[in-house]
């Protein structure tokens, strides 16, 4: 990041949740030009199902199942 642009300040973000986070990001790509809408949103499906799925893996995992 050029110094010029940088925050003077540190600047701190908090979100109440993973999700609330992964839509300002997948909102922050769109407008920085990265992404396109359905693009964005089809992201975020996508990881949310890989996301249930490695879960429920790591669960089976510490209760012994897999």
């Amino acid at each position: 990041m050029e110094p010029r642009l940088a925050p003077a300040h540190d600047v701190t973000l908090r979100w109440e949740t993973f999700r609330d986070a992964a839509d300002q990001a997948g909102i922050s790509r769109r407008y920085g030009g990265i992404h396109f809408e359905q693009g964005d949103l089809d992201a975020r499906e996508t990881g949310r199902v890989v996301a249930r799925h490695c879960w429920d893996h790591a669960q089976a995992l510490f209760a012994g199942d897999s």
